[in-house]
């Protein structure tokens, strides 16, 4: 299933991009995938014989700025 998905990209432009919403769990396989400027693999699933990092989002930038910190180590 594909939808339209408003994303911000500046102030005042909105762009429409393509979105696949995965509904169920036979829709994808989840893996980790190794990344080349990464020491450890990334939780990442394949969809339709195409790999996808997965991120997590954050509410405040506090937190935000913990992990990259963390992650920075």
């Amino acid at each position: 299933m594909l939808s339209q998905v408003h994303s911000r990209l500046t102030k005042g432009d909105r762009a429409i991009a393509p979105t696949k919403i995965l509904e169920l769990r036979n829709q994808y396989q989840s893996c980790r995938i190794r990344m080349p400027d990464l020491e450890l693999p990334v939780a990442a699933i394949l969809v339709d014989r195409e790999y996808y990092s997965l991120f997590k989002a954050f509410e405040k930038p506090s937190q935000v700025l913990a992990i990259a910190a963390y992650v920075g180590e």
